[in-house]
């Protein structure tokens, strides 16, 4: 109930915005994004990420950059209509509760609980929300 009673209170205030605010909220993240990194493990760390993960988008940041550019406040209100709002058509909610193990009285066994890790990949190999991400043939560089 919180959650939908912050929603409501979110929806009005994104709608009441004004263009100044919403341009100058868009700017601060785009300063954020485009700010230099302190060291240089930052930025190799940042690149092995794309790596490990196997998706090889090292232009990210710019990209990133360029959707914020382009972005209008309709654009977040549509969004949020279409997504996050009461009654939106594509909304989605998922609930999810932590117990640690001293909650023995709370805990709640049956269908649908994930127990261990086992459980979680196989879960994961069931759904279409965690698709296995494709290998990607990298080209072979002739050494001279």
């Amino acid at each position: 109930q919180r959650i939908e009673a912050w929603l409501a209170s979110y929806q009005k205030e994104l709608e009441d915005m004004s263009a100044e605010d919403f341009e100058n909220n868009v700017q601060a993240l785009l300063s954020d994004r485009t700010q230099r990194m302190a060291r240089m493990a930052q930025e190799t760390n940042k690149h092995w990420g794309e790596i490990n993960s196997r998706r090889y988008r090292f232009d990210r940041t710019a990209r990133g950059v360029a959707a914020l550019k382009a972005l209008t406040k309709a654009d977040c209100v549509a969004l949020f209509r279409e997504t996050l709002a009461e009654g939106a058509p594509e909304r989605r909610k998922f609930s999810s509760r932590i117990l640690g193990t001293s909650a023995n009285g709370v805990r709640t066994e049956g269908e649908g609980v994930l127990a261990n890790v086992e459980d979680i990949r196989a879960f994961q190999a069931t759904v279409e929300c965690w698709p296995r991400q494709p290998d990607v043939e990298l080209p072979d560089v002739a050494s001279p």
